[in-house]
C-alpha cells in the first residue's frame, strides 16, 4: 500500500504548518533560486486555476494560537477561512460542520479523525497537523481517500517545552501554588493553604526516559532530587547517562514522592499507570502526566 502524500517537513508548529495550506491553494512552484527555499512534494494547479471557493477550516483553536501565530491575509484572499474555537461534541457534529471543507488545519490530537469520519467528508483533500505525529488521525484511511497529510516538527525555540511544563506542574503541586493563589485573590492569606513539600532530597520517579524524560531528570537534579526511572525497554546504561537509577515499575510506584510520566501513547503504553498503581503510591505523592499515555 502506498504511503500518503506528504509535504516537506516544516519547523514551526503553528506559523509554518498553516503555510502548507497556502501552498496547496496558491500552488507555488519549486524554484531553485527561491529565497525562502520553498519546496513542496505534491502537484497542485496553478494559482489562476484554483477555484475561489476553496474552503479551509482551522480546528480547535481554543487559545487563539493559530489565528495569532500566522499572517492569514494572503490565504484569506484566495480561500474561505473558518476558525473553530470550540471542540466538536460528537463525530456526527464534526461530520456536519466539516462536510463542505477542502482543507483542515488541525491542532495536534484534539479532534479525532477515524476512518468513519474521514469517509463522511467527501470534499476533503488535505489535512495539516501540528506536531510530528497524530495518533488520532487514521493515515491509512487518508491514503485510501487520496487525502494529502502533512505535519510539522517541534518548534526549534522550545524543544523541551513539555518537560518544562512538567517541572512547573511539579513545583506548583508541591508548593500548593494554585491553592495559595486562589486564597490570595479571595482576600485571604495563608489560611487553608498547605505548607507545601520541599523537593530537595525527595525521590522523583520518571516513567519513560526518552528525550523529554531525560530532560526532566536534569531539571530534577538541579533541585537536588533523587531520580529513579523505569520503562519497558530502559537499560541501566541509558538510565545512568540520564542521571537516573533504573528500578522496577513496582519499586518506582511505591518509592517515589512524585512521578512524572513521559511515554508515547501506543497500545503497549495505554493504561500503563492504572488504579492499582495509584493505590500503591505514597500518601500525598504527586502524579504528573504530560504525555499521552495513561
Amino acid at each position: 500500500m502506498s504511503r500518503p502524500k506528504r509535504l516537506c517537513e516544516a519547523r514551526t508548529p503553528c506559523r509554518r504548518a498553516y503555510r502548507r495550506a497556502a501552498a496547496l491553494v496558491v500552488a507555488i512552484d519549486v524554484r531553485p533560486n527561491d529565497p525562502d527555499g520553498v519546496k513542496f512534494c505534491h502537484a497542485a494547479p496553478r494559482e489562476e486555476e484554483v477555484p475561489i471557493t476553496t474552503k479551509i477550516a482551522i480546528l480547535d483553536d481554543w487559545q487563539d494560537v493559530a489565528r495569532s501565530s500566522a499572517d492569514w491575509s494572503k490565504l484569506a484572499a484566495r480561500a474561505d477561512l473558518v476558525f473553530f474555537a470550540e471542540a466538536f461534541a460528537t463525530e456526527d457534529e464534526a461530520a456536519v460542520a466539516l462536510a463542505d471543507f477542502d482543507i483542515l488545519l488541525t491542532m495536534r490530537e484534539r479532534t479525532a479523525f477515524p476512518e468513519t469520519l474521514l469517509f463522511r467528508l467527501p470534499k476533503l483533500r488535505m489535512i495539516s497537523v501540528t506536531g510530528a505525529s497524530n495518533a488520532l488521525l487514521d493515515v491509512t484511511a487518508c491514503t485510501r481517500r487520496s487525502i494529502t497529510v502533512c505535519n510539522t516538527a517541534g518548534a526549534p525555540g522550545a524543544p523541551f517545552a513539555t518537560a518544562e511544563l512538567a517541572l512547573g506542574l511539579l513545583i506548583a503541586a508541591a508548593r500548593a501554588i494554585p491553592t495559595a493563589d486562589r486564597t490570595m485573590r479571595a482576600g485571604g492569606f495563608q489560611r487553608g493553604v498547605p505548607v507545601g513539600l520541599g523537593l530537595a532530597g525527595k525521590i522523583l520517579g520518571i516513567v519513560g526516559l526518552g528525550r523529554l524524560g531525560a530532560r526532566m531528570a536534569r531539571y530534577a537534579a538541579a533541585l537536588d532530587m533523587n531520580v529513579i526511572a523505569w520503562s519497558p525497554n530502559l537499560t541501566e546504561t541509558k538510565a545512568r547517562e540520564a542521571g537516573a537509577r533504573l528500578v522496577s515499575k513496582s519499586n518506582l510506584i511505591a518509592s517515589s514522592d512524585a512521578i512524572s510520566v513521559h511515554m508515547v501513547l501506543s497500545p503497549r503504553t495505554r493504561g500503563i499507570i492504572g488504579a492499582e498503581d495509584v493505590g500503591r503510591m505514597k500518601q500525598g505523592a504527586i502524579l504528573i502526566n504530560t504525555s499521552r499515555a495513561l
